[in-house]
């Protein structure tokens, strides 16, 4: 039997910018419904790495003290090695924090629930129809873990507005925008583990085809994460790792906690567009930034929010849904647009055994350009305050 229900908006997806989109229209007063195909508390591939400006936006919504009662890790210092052995290690421009997607969306959405969300767990939406003038309506089935989508309690869903925050090649994707599925060859995998202790760092390590990042999150576990192409893949991981000997060390000690990493395949490293059609998008559905850049959540953080005070705008009759497309646009290009060129080019830079030796060389003589160039990828821009 199908059931309907109304609300002001409809956030599709309850990672860091869906919550933080919710959680922040709730305060404003608006009724809002936050719908994801997952159950919370649950693992998501990432990083796991929170940048300096992700602080005191998570205290914004008041989780950061949550977060950090839950083991949050204090990162400091960053290093990079190579497949030739080469290595350079510098200080952070300011404190980053370690913590699994474990703890940060559960206590995200939990912090949305507590505004006042409407919460829609373990349900897939797989039909968005409507628009800013006529209204939306969404379907979504409930997930069984075992058998896929259920065709029983399918909820409708009525909004004013829906944000997409499904992250990155959503099944919405195929549906609404289907130009944007453009085939890639990069495949990331995630995995924690226990057996290495690397401080109060995060370790970047190149190897030919790919590189991967390891830093500790709550509890002391290690959290690496690794992309390389299809091609690299094909030829075995293992070999893969080889070269680096750093890299290779580090997994010979490690022990693994999951059964099996987690994997996500056809990664694509730009802006897409913030919209599909009359739907606004935040955090990876408007663009992934690279990985090695480590900027990827603060971003979310920073849509989801910016975008929620526009549409607080819409509502009170401040402003027009085309001003705010035009604006929320403008915002995405200025704030996010450069640290997206640099992502791209240290991501080549980093599958390049050529390219990564001769810029740990460049580094190593001068540590201040490996500083600047982090420091060129973080910051909370004006355009998104």
């Amino acid at each position: 039997m199908t059931a309907r229900r109304r609300y002001d908006v409809a956030v599709v997806g309850a990672g860091p910018a869906g919550s933080a989109a919710a959680l922040t229209l709730c305060r404003a007063g608006y009724e809002v419904c936050l719908i994801d195909r997952s159950a919370f508390p649950r693992h998501k591939l990432c990083g796991e790495f929170l940048s300096s400006e992700s602080i005191p936006l998570l205290k914004q919504l008041s989780v950061f003290d949550r977060i950090s009662a839950k083991g949050g890790v204090s990162i400091r210092r960053f290093a990079l090695t190579t497949a030739s052995g080469r290595g350079v290690t510098v200080d952070l421009p300011e404190e980053a924090l370690g913590v699994s997607r474990f703890v940060l969306d559960d206590e995200l959405v939990r912090g949305a629930e507590g505004a006042g969300a409407a919460l829609l767990l373990s349900h897939e939406v797989d039909a968005i129809a409507g628009s800013v003038d006529d209204g939306f309506v969404l379907t979504a089935r409930p997930v069984d873990a075992t058998a896929g989508t259920s065709d029983d309690a399918v909820v409708e869903i009525e909004a004013a507005i829906v944000v997409g925050a499904w992250g990155r090649r959503s099944k919405l994707d195929r549906m609404l925008r289907p130009e944007v599925l453009q085939t890639s060859d990069w495949v990331a995998f995630k995995g924690h583990y226990t057996g290495v202790d690397v401080g109060d760092c995060i370790e970047m390590h190149a190897f030919p085809g790919g590189y991967c990042g390891m830093s500790h999150v709550e509890g002391g576990v290690l959290n690496a994460c690794w992309i390389l192409n299809t091609q690299t893949l094909k030829e075995g991981v293992d070999r893969a790792f080889a070269p680096n000997r750093t890299l290779a060390g580090r997994f010979a000690e490690m022990s693994a906690v999951f059964d099996r990493p987690l994997s996500v395949s056809q990664l694509r490293f730009d802006a897409l567009s913030p919209f599909a059609g009359d739907i606004l998008l935040v955090g990876d559905a408007a663009g992934m930034i690279a990985p090695v850049c480590g900027d990827g959540m603060s971003m979310a953080l920073m849509s989801g929010i910016h975008l929620a005070r526009r549409l607080e705008e819409w509502f009170n009759g401040t402003t027009t849904m085309p001003d705010i497309r035009n604006s929320y646009a403008a915002a995405w290009q200025d704030g996010f647009r450069r640290r997206m060129q640099i992502g791209r080019m240290a991501h080549r830079l980093l599958t390049s055994p050529r390219l990564a030796n001769a810029g740990t060389r460049v580094v190593g003589l001068v540590p201040s350009l490996l500083s600047q160039t982090i420091t060129a990828t973080r910051g909370y821009p004006d355009s998104l305050r």
